[in-house]
């Protein structure tokens, strides 16, 4: 197994904490665990309340039930049994590939993107089919193309929405043609959503979960509060499926991965955040 250098993360891991001005940021501002607490509605007191129980033992593997209750509440359609916690968003992308890809499987992945979408199947085996995205159809996937990239052999449909790096969201003419694609030739969808809660002025972004019925049964949905509160410190990041058999090819994957390894400092701060935003529309 062999994956691709990442040049981007090699780049800023050289630059971004010696440059003066950072215009490569990818999150809002840092917040002080202070700030958190307050948009949370918690007080410091509260949080050694919340800190002082807690043993510092490697945890449940899928995480941690008070957590994944609290991501399933995001989600009409999800339970707790549907989540599963990871070592941060880069975990759940790693995990998922490693769960469902196998050498000689095909993944379109939606160009360019996060260099994991593509760089592990790779490194599986996988054959990648890029579906280049362009400026001159403002991001957004050119459907026939899809449709061609889809006859033959496909297992899976990866994209990230909002689309990281130019933050474009994908319409519902878009999202009804990656539907039909997955449904007619019975394809997984991963969708990374880390975007969903920063979007463009006017924008509104759809998660595919409620974005049209033909995702039912297909669909990994990758998330994370590190971009909206910019918590990447806390190294937790979270799967979503409804499917029993997608769950539970997870589930046999993540303890032999390591990649269910958070902590319970970091499960605290991402509860507090998406405590923060309890008057996002539920999914």
């Amino acid at each position: 197994m062999r994956i691709r250098d990442f040049g981007v993360e090699q780049w800023m891991n050289r630059w971004e904490t010696r440059c003066r001005y950072n215009l490569a940021e990818t999150c809002v501002a840092s917040l002080s665990v202070r700030e958190l607490l307050a948009l949370a509605g918690k007080t410091p007191t509260a949080l050694a309340d919340d800190l002082a129980p807690i043993r510092l033992t490697y945890g449940a593997i899928e995480g941690s039930e008070r957590l994944r209750t609290a991501i399933a509440g995001l989600y009409e359609t999800a339970s707790p049994g549907d989540v599963l916690v990871t070592h941060g968003a880069i975990g759940a992308n790693a995990l998922v590939y490693q769960a469902l890809v196998e050498p000689g499987d095909v993944v379109i992945s939606l160009v360019p993107t996060y260099q994991q979408h593509t760089a592990i199947p790779e490194s599986l085996g996988a054959e990648v089919r890029e579906l280049r995205l362009r400026e001159q159809d403002r991001w957004l996937p050119d459907t026939d193309e899809l449709r061609r990239l889809a006859e033959a052999g496909v297992k899976v449909i990866a994209l990230v929405n909002p689309h990281n790096p130019t933050g474009r969201v994908f319409d519902g003419g878009e999202v009804a043609a990656v539907a039909e694609v997955a449904e007619r030739h019975d394809l997984l969808v991963v969708t990374d959503e880390i975007w969903g809660d920063l979007v463009h002025p006017g924008a509104i972004h759809l998660p595919l979960a409620i974005a049209d019925e033909r995702f039912r049964g297909r669909l990994i949905t990758l998330g994370s509060a590190s971009k909206t509160f910019n918590l990447a410190g806390a190294h937790v990041g979270a799967c979503v499926t409804t499917n029993p058999a997608l769950k539970k090819k997870l589930d046999a994957r993540i303890g032999a991965s390591g990649l269910g390894s958070y902590n319970g400092f970091g499960m605290i701060a991402t509860e507090a955040g998406w405590q923060a935003f309890t008057l996002r529309a539920k999914v």
